[in-house]
């Protein structure tokens, strides 16, 4: 006896995603909103407890030094958190769009105008915020980040059905 419907499966499916890729744009947003300072405090800390673990005795070089090696990397750190942010949004929003039938080519540009008009949002949004600005650059990193988590999304996805013996 079945209790839920196919239909209604797939709708609870697809809110559940829709409300992953609105958690995950707020998590990005509140990133976005938090100031120069405090962001540099969290990516700055980020780098520390990385290079803690890479370099064994990183805790007995001078502090000066230290301070020196966290700097060098703020800026990799900064444009590797864009990357990895939007590809994740990319992989929740596609794997949101596969709930639909649409062709790989029109799920794929619905996907990046998703990922990229919210990249577009997001940069605006850090005009307002003080010490940070509005980069272009930001928005290309951000939107290759998508397109990689989108194509890697719909490959996966691509291997599992074939792996089922269906293709679409």
């Amino acid at each position: 006896m079945r209790i839920i419907g196919r239909s209604t499966k797939l709708n609870i499916v697809r809110t559940i995603l829709w409300i992953l890729v609105a958690i995950w744009m707020a998590l990005i947003f509140s990133f976005s909103a938090q100031n120069a300072e405090s962001s540099s405090s969290l990516s700055g800390g980020t780098i520390e407890v990385i290079l803690k673990t890479v370099i064994r005795d990183f805790g007995s070089i001078p502090s000066e030094r230290q301070a020196d090696m966290i700097e060098s990397y703020q800026l990799v750190a900064r444009k590797s958190a864009h990357f990895l942010a939007y590809l994740v949004l990319g992989i929740l929003s596609t794997a949101a769009l596969l709930q639909y039938p649409l062709k790989s080519k029109m799920r794929f540009r619905t996907a990046m105008l998703i990922c990229s008009g919210y990249a577009v949002t997001d940069e605006i949004h850090q005009l307002f915020v003080p010490g940070r600005s509005c980069r272009i650059t930001d928005v290309f990193i951000d939107s290759f980040g998508a397109a990689i988590g989108i194509l890697l999304a719909m490959l996966i996805y691509r291997l599992y059905r074939t792996s089922r013996g269906k293709s679409k």
